[in-house]
């Protein structure tokens, strides 16, 4: 099963697919390897990005876990592990 990429920067900012224009008028580049994105929102498939001139990169959706993680983190204020035996 492939994973969508549900996000993009714009702005230096992460935004969803749902939040933006389609096509390229999302202005939306990869969180990964900043190539310019494309927003996919057709009346078929699941909304999703996809790298406009170039192939999709594997680092794409890592990145953006790690970026919403950092974001979720900062906004809470509080970290919590789990008790290490």
């Amino acid at each position: 099963m492939e994973i969508k990429l549900l996000y993009g920067l714009k702005n230096s900012e992460l935004v969803t697919i749902e939040n933006v224009e389609s096509g390229l008028a999302c202005e939306c580049i990869c969180p990964a390897c900043k190539e310019q994105l494309i927003a996919r929102k057709g009346k078929i498939k699941a909304h999703h990005f996809a790298h406009y001139k170039s192939e999709d990169c594997l680092s794409g959706l890592e990145t953006v876990l790690h970026k919403l993680s950092k974001e979720l983190i900062a906004n809470s204020k509080t970290f919590t592990t789990p008790t290490l035996y």
